[in-house]
């Protein structure tokens, strides 16, 4: 009996309808990022894994242009990595890797991009 008067006295200091009636606001990005990725940020990016790209042409007698389409999250990781173009299987491969653990800066859209390497 006690545990009922208990529960009776909670709800009626917390009606229901003001629980029913918020709601969750939506989550918001910083408004200071930039709304997609700028050409600085994907050329800082692409910088930042310089040795792997030279560990992969290290490994490689083939010589050509490997191209890829790079889509980065707003998180500024690499989510896709495709090879449109490569000498060599295992170059590519070798590339595709070393873009994947590239980090950019945060965005509010992220973005995709097309990339080469000149080997």
């Amino acid at each position: 009996m006690k545990a009922a008067l208990i529960a009776a006295a909670l709800f009626a200091a917390f009606p229901l309808s003001s629980w029913s009636q918020s709601k969750p606001k939506p989550l918001q990005l910083p408004p200071e990022l930039p709304a997609e990725l700028s050409q600085a940020a994907i050329s800082k990016g692409m910088a930042g894994i310089k040795s792997k790209i030279d560990a992969c042409a290290a490994k490689t007698q083939y010589q050509g242009t490997v191209a890829l389409s790079v889509k980065v999250m707003s998180s500024g990781t690499v989510e896709d990595v495709k090879v449109k173009q490569s000498p060599d299987a295992s170059l590519a491969i070798c590339v595709s890797n070393a873009v994947q653990k590239a980090a950019f800066a945060p965005s509010q859209k992220g973005g995709t991009f097309p990339y080469s390497f000149r080997f």
